[in-house]
């Protein structure tokens, strides 16, 4: 493919079709940015969560790419003790892929635990947050001060 040279600077070039590769030679000022996309799934109403039983709190399917996927599962117990754990999984909910655990959970105070897993996909995945507590609770759709979105999942595409 022969050089091109563009005058004045651009800020940005679209090419259709998608180019696959872009090769960079010596010397050249040159610059590929991949553009930050956001995947979100979040439970719409609270959750009855029965002790001991694991829940699915959200799932996302990711194309291809580097993925930062977040998790954060927020509930209240129905006593004064009791775990919460927290898992990204892909697909079975018993075998977690990162996970996350926590005491804190108490009667009518809310508690909340985040669970982080990085993923290369190469064509496409499934990847969902679960929740658990040890004893009878609720796994909260709404967090501190009353605000929406306390439970569910995000996918930051990195790369």
């Amino acid at each position: 493919m022969p050089d091109v040279t563009v005058t004045p600077t651009i800020q940005s070039v679209t090419v259709t079709p998608t180019v696959q590769s872009v090769t960079v030679t010596e010397g050249a000022n040159f610059a590929v940015e991949f553009p930050l996309s956001v995947s979100s799934s979040f439970i719409a109403a609270d959750q009855a969560a029965s002790a001991g039983t694991w829940y699915t709190l959200g799932g996302l399917t990711l194309g291809p790419g580097t993925y930062l996927v977040i998790g954060q599962v927020t509930g209240t117990t129905t006593s004064n003790a009791g775990n919460m754990d927290a898992r990204i999984y892909d697909g079975t909910l018993a075998v977690s892929i990162a996970s996350s655990s926590s005491s804190t959970a108490r009667a009518a105070a809310l508690a909340s635990i985040t669970v982080m897993y990085t993923v290369t996909v190469t064509s496409t995945k499934l990847v969902q947050l679960g929740g658990w507590l040890s004893v009878a609770g609720t796994l909260q759709y709404r967090g501190a001060n009353n605000i929406a979105n306390a439970t569910g999942i995000v996918a930051l595409r990195i790369a």
